[in-house]
């Protein structure tokens, strides 16, 4: 198959399977990842997914980038461009989130720029599911995509501190935020579990390629899912996905 490869600094390389963001090219991302783990490379270190790339950090002492490129290539000569599909069922995680006013500061806003209700946004946040297409930006955070139709702009001055689970959107896109950071996007909730934790053998809960539903809880139910989740007694409700893209799934 067909890639570009493009260098980020002096030990990383992205190879690039497209150029538009689509969840049939994060998937071709998926499976390109997923063969160069099968077929691993001296001196490659780590594989990150991004919505149209592979990124390959290498040791360079180790590797040279000619010899790289040219790894890369055999594995991808190997492979059929209509076999770049799923592997596998897609999994989806249900989220619970909060959407009251002590974290929904910009649920007004929100709703104010649609012209609807607060709970007619929130009945779009809640009923449509989001695809995971990559993390970034900070350990563990979800970009996830939808064709809901709130389509917000970025605020024009970005909170210079937005708590850990507040649930923020921007476009079509929503974020689970995983730790304290700023933040440019609307905060419309908050989700009482920790998508990050450094302590657990696997530090996160969302992944590339799986999706996530969110759903409407009150502070009663808040209040206790995170009191679950800090004693790692939460159990997280993960089933598979039915039907294709962005259908319904339930």
């Amino acid at each position: 198959m067909d890639a570009k490869f493009l260098i980020n600094g002096d030990t990383a390389i992205s190879v690039q399977i497209a150029s538009e963001i689509s969840i049939e090219n994060s998937r071709k991302v998926n499976a390109v990842k997923r063969a160069l783990e099968a077929n691993p490379i001296n001196g490659v270190t780590e594989l990150l997914p991004t919505y149209c790339a592979v990124m390959l950090h290498y040791q360079p002492h180790i590797i040279r980038y000619d010899e790289l490129v040219d790894a890369c290539r055999r594995v991808l000569d190997g492979f059929d461009e209509n076999d770049l599909g799923v592997q596998g069922p897609e999994m989806v995680i249900e989220i619970p989130v909060y959407y009251g006013p002590e974290w929904a500061i910009d649920l007004p806003e929100v709703a104010e720029f649609h012209h609807l209700s607060e709970q007619e946004i929130i009945d779009i946040h809640t009923g449509y599911p989001f695809y995971t297409y990559m993390l970034g930006f900070s350990p563990g955070h979800p970009y996830l995509g939808s064709e809901n139709p709130l389509r917000m702009p970025r605020r024009a001055v970005p909170r210079p501190l937005v708590e850990r689970g507040c649930v923020v959107v921007m476009n079509n896109q929503s974020v689970v935020e995983p730790i304290d950071s700023p933040i440019g996007w609307n905060v419309i909730g908050r989700a009482p579990i920790r998508i990050f934790n450094i302590e657990r053998e696997d530090p996160f809960r969302i992944k590339a390629g799986m999706w996530v539903q969110f759903r409407q809880i009150d502070r009663a139910e808040y209040d206790q899912i995170d009191r679950l989740d800090a004693a790692g007694q939460y159990e997280y409700k993960i089933y598979e996905k039915k039907g294709d893209a962005y259908g319904d799934h339930r």
